[in-house]
């Protein structure tokens, strides 16, 4: 009797390691999406072994506004456009950011997709730069690297009700949002939780492919970026445009735009090697 007790244990905890196998077998694919206008002569893809690289299709654009003496601005700093917009990293999505003051997502962001396509994880919209990058990196490098281990493993993402998915942002897209009565994600809720939105993305061929069915079966880790490679407008303090172009300083310096603009890249990267 003992030794059929003995047997037991061990088949079902072959079975139990079987189950833990298969449910770890979900394949994890790394993909760089750039934003804005085309830049791809600046980026050393090589560099970046893990990543398949996209663009994405739409305009983008960079607001940014002279600051009053005293009040708030007139209208909200960031990025604006159906990328940003849809993605959840355009001027509403300012965590630490007040009303006031800041430009969140100033990198671009990062995100981890279940294997239906569904957002797990959103990057916080911090600043990153030379001085805090590896101290505040720790905290959502950790972070992101558990969440790519649970979902490999066939986790899934609870999917927030369609009711709930509202975008916060009020103005149409592409149009700058007043900062009066304007609401913001405060919190960093982002869109996690929600079926990952179809953006049109096009390969270095020129080739279509939509987003969810890129992230279709796969647990997905996406890099956005820009390389700065979008249309900059700023407003006086009114909000009066002043200034517009699509002058792009660090495309020019290519040192500058690899080793700024691609700071998430290079992240990820590191998770995937």
């Amino acid at each position: 009797m003992l030794r059929l007790k003995v047997m037991f244990l061990l088949l079902a905890g072959l079975l139990f390691s079987v189950q833990l196998q298969a449910a770890g077998d979900v394949e994890v694919q790394y993909v760089a999406i750039h934003y804005g206008n085309a830049v791809s002569d600046v980026i050393n893809e090589s560099s970046f072994p893990a990543f398949t690289f996209y663009n994405a299709v739409g305009e983008v654009t960079g607001y940014t506004e002279k600051q009053k003496v005293i009040g708030n601005p007139t209208y909200l700093s960031g990025w604006y456009g159906t990328v940003p917009e849809k993605m959840a990293f355009s001027a509403n999505y300012r965590g630490e950011y007040s009303k006031s003051e800041g430009f969140p997502y100033e990198n671009g962001a990062v995100y981890v997709l279940d294997k239906n396509g569904t957002v797990a994880y959103q990057l916080p919209p911090e600043k990153f730069n030379d001085v805090n990058y590896r101290d505040k990196y720790d905290a959502v490098f950790s972070d992101i690297k558990n969440s790519i281990r649970k979902l490999s493993r066939g986790k899934e993402e609870k999917v927030v009700k369609e009711k709930k998915r509202q975008y916060i942002k009020s103005s149409p897209v592409g149009e700058r949002e007043a900062v009066k009565g304007s609401k913001t994600d405060n919190k960093v809720d982002g869109i996690v939780g929600w079926p990952v939105p179809d953006l049109t993305l096009t390969d270095g061929e020129g080739n279509s492919v939509q987003l969810q069915e890129l992230a279709e079966g796969k647990v997905t880790v996406l890099v956005f970026y820009s390389l700065n490679g979008v249309t900059w407008k700023r407003g006086d303090t009114d909000g009066n445009i002043v200034e517009e172009g699509e002058e792009n300083p660090l495309v020019s310096g290519k040192a500058g735009a690899n080793k700024f603009f691609t700071q998430h890249l290079k992240m990820v990267q590191a998770l995937a090697e």
